[in-house]
């Protein structure tokens, strides 16, 4: 391949790279807002668990275990 072939190549393929990259930033930037909100709408909920396994750790370790063996045996089927 000679020098003009491959600058011809690297210009023909520049154009759509920087598309690509310009599409894959535009889904992060849509990826990072949605779990921002997604962390603003759990925020609530994640603090009144967090405040019931605190008050009742031995529910929530005995509701954890059941909870395995029952994926488990789903997983398992």
């Amino acid at each position: 391949m000679d020098p003009n072939q491959a600058l011809a190549w690297s210009e023909s393929v520049k154009r759509p790279l920087e598309e690509a990259r310009h599409a894959i930033d535009e889904v992060s930037k849509e990826a990072r807002h949605a779990l921002e909100d997604m962390r603003h709408a759990i925020g609530p909920v994640q603090h009144s668990l967090e405040q019931a396994i605190a008050d009742h750790p031995v529910k929530a370790v005995g509701l954890s275990l059941a909870l395995g063996v029952f994926l488990g045996w789903l997983i398992k089927r």
